[in-house]
């Protein structure tokens, strides 16, 4: 009986693992592939910030100035869905958020080459991305874009870390299908390193211009997007434009159309939906960006607005048309708010209004800045 049960006992020692003997194989090629993936991620989101002109990365006459690390200025209230912790990064010492793009620049641009050193180097990379993903999601709704990045993270913590010891597959498990999933990431790589190769150089320099045998390759894989560029805050919105919805039964007395989580009333403070996507809401930001005439989804969203179909006025957290019988006018108001370092203005760009379907629009009172005040207000600025 002694000897049995210290037999059971070094059974379960030798466990490495739940189920971990039973794990498939592991592909080289392919774990290699999720690991440029991030290397390119990151490193193409860095570099892009310098080369892209903009001088509130602090790149300025081919050298860095620590006082032109201005990006976090504006990041924080003029990113598309903030959350109420971006308010509290806002208030931060200017030092701080300096020292913050700095911090930014090199996770994004030198860090990644700690992806290939031996494995302490490639865990503290690994607790870097990680913690920068962290903190941008808390300070911003970036639907589950922060999630994946963490996921890819994870690739660069072996087993060791956890205490798990290595298992190999056993060779007499290796048939035609183990054969196969070894040797299709080889063929992918030999396809898409050249282009991944050659999208990590336009980074470097956006001028190049392709090779044409790269060109014709990347013409043919680019509809399997297994290829492509990142550019993620290439340039910092320095204003923040917003496109306020409003509805009306007599075209006299106005009410707006309130966003479950687009900034809008100056006493709600703002949400948090990630990893959720609020489409309509995440949309509206780029469409003030330029002419909400120019997108055809917006010239739809107003006719539906005004048909008062369900499916649309549940996209708001405030339907105007409930305290009416119904809406039968739909205006637009465009507002844009540009902020320097110590000084804020607001000025109206465009305003509109629209009878039961839209028409060219005309002009109509609303006060200058009050769609982009529902965020600034809420946050309390510094005063100037």
């Amino acid at each position: 009986m002694p000897g049995k049960i210290r037999a059971r006992g070094d059974h379960h020692r030798q466990r490495p693992g739940p189920k971990r003997d039973r794990e498939p194989p592991l592909s080289r090629a392919a774990l290699f592939l999720l690991k440029l993936l991030l290397f390119k991620l990151m490193v193409m989101s860095g570099v892009v910030k310098l080369t892209s002109g903009d001088d509130s990365w602090g790149w300025l006459d081919h050298s860095f100035h620590w006082s032109a690390l201005t990006a976090l200025d504006y990041h924080y209230w003029s990113q598309p869905l903030p959350t109420i912790f971006a308010w509290w990064a806002d208030k931060s010492p200017e030092w701080f958020k300096h020292f913050s793009v700095a911090f930014c620049l090199v996770v994004e641009i030198i860090v990644p080459l700690l992806m290939w050193a031996p494995r302490r180097l490639r865990l503290i990379a690994a607790g870097l991305f990680i913690f920068l993903q962290a903190v941008i999601a808390l300070t911003g709704n970036y639907c589950f874009f922060n999630l994946l990045t963490i996921a890819l993270c994870l690739l660069l913590i072996d087993d060791a870390t956890f205490g798990w010891p290595r298992v190999v597959a056993a060779a007499a498990g290796r048939g035609l299908a183990w054969r196969l999933a070894m040797l299709f990431p080889v063929a992918v790589i030999i396809v898409v390193l050249p282009l991944n190769g050659w999208l990590i150089f336009t980074a470097f320099k956006p001028e190049a211009k392709w090779p044409r045998p790269l060109a014709f390759v990347y013409e043919r894989v680019e509809p399997f997007r297994i290829a492509n560029g990142y550019g993620l805050f290439r340039v910092m919105t320095k204003d923040r434009r917003e496109i306020e919805i409003e509805g009306s039964a007599d075209g006299i007395d106005w009410l707006p159309y309130e966003f479950k989580w687009k900034p809008g009333d100056v006493k709600r403070a703002p949400g948090w939906c990630a990893p959720h996507q609020p489409r309509l809401d995440w949309q509206m930001w780029f469409a003030a960006l330029g002419s909400p005439r120019e997108k055809l989804w917006f010239y739809n969203l107003e006719i539906c607005l005004l048909e008062g179909k369900t499916d649309v006025t549940r996209l708001f957290a405030r339907n105007p048309a409930d305290a009416v019988s119904h809406a039968s006018a739909v205006r637009c108001v465009c507002i844009s708010s540009c902020t320097a370092i110590g000084a804020r203005s607001h000025t109206r760009t465009s305003v509109g209004a629209s009878s039961r379907y839209p028409r060219r629009r005309s002009a109509a009172s609303r006060p200058a800045g009050a769609a982009e005040l529902s965020w600034k207000r809420a946050a309390a600025p510094r005063a100037a």
